[in-house]
């Protein structure tokens, strides 16, 4: 019980520590070492929930912990029975989760703090990339603050510390991306490449990264770079495991999960709930077919708004846009926009968010992923209904808003192409 309330201590302080930090809009000292403060701070920050404060497992860590004994037992995850929707990914992070398996057994270190190593790292190591990537665009003092502001956020801290999920990965992988697109076509899509790997959904920042170069030639070579990785890091599991692609292809596209938890689709499923009929089969209609009705949404907000606008804003568009109309959502989501928003400099709209995320994550996490004790008040489902949704309608109604003065608005800044090089 000690620990649980300085879990709930520490988010309160790294959440006062950050909206103080965006009032004050402002680093008037920079260390002697920027990069080296930065990665150790946002190691240190997120090592003491990581390692200390939150303990025991969760469904994602038993999940982490089964996928291991297969990989290391040299069995297919994909075709197993107890993995069947524990590992909805392409194989990257597996690989990781049978090396944290086998090390905390030899040294003796709980496998639930192990294998949360790799995303605090990955997380720590975005706080350096943000910072190298704004003092490419403004005064150091700035560019630092952007790092540091994302060092002590509590979102990001709780998705990769406390739940232990590998988000972080991506976005670390995606970033990189965004800053080698001034550099090299080759980089950035495989840097690209690398992000979808890890996780599917960096697939949403391929439009924006092709937009930003100019050379029809690049926007090819970005496309297949960042295409062939992920087929690459496929083939290379099914040779050494003796899997089937399209299993593994498979699993990886049609993951589906957490519709009806989210912005509209939890208001269908709730009258769907309350009154059947027609409602019902609305919700069941989504169930089928949200995907392509978000696809959809996204192409449009993409033709008409996002192609115009530079590379991180265009991404941001997207991705808020996303956060607006999605129909399926997982609570480690609400990592992905955090660094976008820093590189952009929205703060105004970043403290909305964070506030918005804070109190949902806390409740969820606390009641629900951490430790389950939401049904001591309502059994489940009905408190997930009752209690834990609407808990997000905040966070959704932030960035619904927020999505349509965009899309309505757009961004002043218009795309400036890359020049045509031949690296």
């Amino acid at each position: 019980m000690t620990l649980f309330w300085l879990s709930i201590g520490w988010t309160f302080f790294l959440l006062v520590l950050t909206i103080w930090l965006i009032n004050k809009r402002v680093c008037r000292v920079i260390p002697k070492y920027p990069y080296l403060f930065l990665f150790i701070l946002a190691f240190f920050l997120r090592i003491i929930p990581g390692g200390f404060l939150v303990q025991g497992s969760n469904y994602d860590i038993d999940s982490y912990s089964i996928v291991a004994n297969h990989v290391l037992a040299r069995e297919d995850v994909y075709t197993a029975e107890d993995t069947q929707g524990r590992h909805p990914y392409l194989p990257f992070e597996l690989y990781w989760m049978a090396f944290a398996k086998w090390a905390s057994n030899l040294i003796h270190v709980t496998f639930s703090v192990f294998v949360k190593m790799l995303p605090i790292i990955a997380d720590s190591a975005i706080a350096v990339m943000i910072y190298l990537y704004l003092i490419k665009e403004i005064p150091p003092n700035k560019a630092f603050f952007g790092g540091l502001l994302y060092a002590v956020n509590p979102i990001t801290i709780m998705v990769s510390s406390y739940q232990g999920q590998f988000d972080a990965v991506a976005m670390l992988f995606l970033i990189a991306c965004i800053y080698e697109v001034k550099r090299s076509f080759f980089s950035a899509g495989s840097w690209l490449g690398f992000g979808i790997l890890a996780k599917s959904w960096p697939v949403l920042a391929l439009p924006s990264v092709m937009a930003a170069f100019n050379s029809i030639k690049h926007k090819i070579a970005v496309l297949i770079l960042s295409s062939l990785i992920p087929l690459v890091g496929a083939l290379f599991y099914i040779y050494f495991f003796h899997a089937n692609l399209i299993t593994v292809i498979t699993k990886a596209l049609s993951y589906n999960h957490g519709i009806g938890i989210w912005g509209y689709t939890y208001f269908l499923r709730l009258m769907g709930t309350i009154f059947s009929g027609w409602w019902a089969y609305l919700y069941n209609f989504i169930l089928g077919n949200g995907r392509f009705i978000t696809l959809g949404i996204l192409i449009i907000v993409w033709y008409t708004t996002a192609r115009k606008e530079k590379l991180t804003a265009g991404l941001l568009t997207i991705l808020v846009s996303f956060f607006a109309f999605t129909h399926a959502f997982a609570i480690q989501y609400l990592l992905w926009l955090v660094p976008v928003i820093i590189l952009n400099m929205e703060y105004t709209w970043l403290k909305l968010y964070i506030l918005a995320c804070f109190s949902y994550m806390l409740l969820a996490y606390n009641t629900v992923i951490l430790h389950m004790s939401i049904t001591n008040l309502l059994p489940w489902p009905t408190a997930d209904l009752a209690i834990i949704i609407p808990a997000s309608i905040p966070i959704w109604l932030v960035t619904f808003a927020w999505a349509i003065s965009r899309i309505k608005h757009g961004n002043k800044t218009q795309l400036s192409p890359m020049p045509a090089r031949s690296d």
